[in-house]
């Protein structure tokens, strides 16, 4: 039987997580999703609204309040909470032609997560069949896993590292009305469901077009969000970026690190859709460090 690997970032969760000061995420889907669900979980016997709520409400309770219970709402809909233990058929499809993953962590602990816009095979997945609820489907399982599973408590923030290398506007300004729609569903599942809790943000190889947009799009960014994101372009910067940081044993080698071949994280979740899809041998993953916790304090678990 394949046992759960190790990881060096993530250290044992307490057994019972403290309910203050959480904050919400994922991605709008309306997958036909068969996992089973408690019935009796509830928006009424949920724990008191989220620091994180209050804050992003200016301290409006009652605004804070509507939007915790539509997030509850939301995710009892979805079924986002027993996410973690369902099946996903396109999953290994959308992973290799999507490029996106986990990889061990930053100095401080913190989760790193990387994203290839550049290399995205659209059209490959439209010809595969995959529908765009099933790539909104498995964003919100990525997102869970990293706020469930990686992260040790609701406070822990992450590393979100996206290479733009290979974008082009003509490409992106073709896309069809399926590509666009995809990204505004996220995007609007983002913005109702989820709070940023990232430390820091990397922009790598940004092509022109894109730092035009930036030097307009940022004049409406403050000051405090700004200083956690860093745009640099070229490996030895990029490197160098990084490593302030990560340490040089926890960066991928592509992008000049000494961390070789896929992490522990990328082996978890893809045990997990092993496990979860009936592939014979192979066991369930979240177990000691990686066990799952609750969804914001909620006790909601699967």
């Amino acid at each position: 039987m394949r046992e759960a690997p190790k990881s060096p970032c993530v250290v044992a969760q307490p057994s019972a997580p403290p309910l203050d000061e959480m904050q919400p995420l994922v991605v709008d889907s309306s997958a036909d999703v068969q996992s089973p669900v408690d019935e009796d979980q509830s928006q009424d016997t949920l724990s008191p609204v989220p620091k994180a709520y209050v804050e992003a409400a200016k301290g409006d309770m009652a605004v804070a309040s509507a939007r915790w219970k539509a997030t509850l709402a939301w995710r009892k809909k979805e079924r986002v909470d027993s996410i973690l233990d369902e099946p996903m058929p396109h999953f290994g499809l959308i992973k290799a032609n999507f490029p996106h993953y986990f990889h061990k962590c930053g100095r401080k602990h913190e989760p790193v997560f990387y994203e290839k816009y550049g290399h995205i095979e659209w059209k490959r997945l439209r010809a595969h069949g995959v529908p765009q609820h099933r790539l909104l489907r498995h964003s919100t399982l990525c997102i869970e896993f990293l706020w469930r599973v990686l992260m040790v408590d609701d406070d822990q923030p992450f590393l979100h590292v996206v290479d733009l290398e290979g974008m082009r506007w003509k490409e992106l300004r073709h896309q069809d009305r399926w590509f666009r729609t995809f990204y505004e569903q996220l995007a609007d599942c983002l913005r109702k469901h989820y709070y940023d809790r990232s430390a820091h943000v990397y922009l790598l190889n940004p092509p022109n077009w894109v730092m035009w947009l930036w030097n307009i799009a940022k004049l409406g960014i403050n000051k405090s969000t700004l200083e956690r994101i860093t745009i640099v372009r070229g490996d030895k910067k990029i490197y160098d970026a990084l490593a302030a940081r990560i340490s040089h044993e926890n960066i991928p080698e592509e992008y000049g690190g000494g961390s070789v071949g896929r992490a522990p994280e990328e082996d978890v979740l893809f045990q997990l859709q092993d496990f979860n899809n009936k592939v014979a041998g192979v066991d369930y993953p979240l177990v000691g460090a990686f066990a799952k916790r609750p969804f914001l304090g909620t006790g909601l678990q699967s």
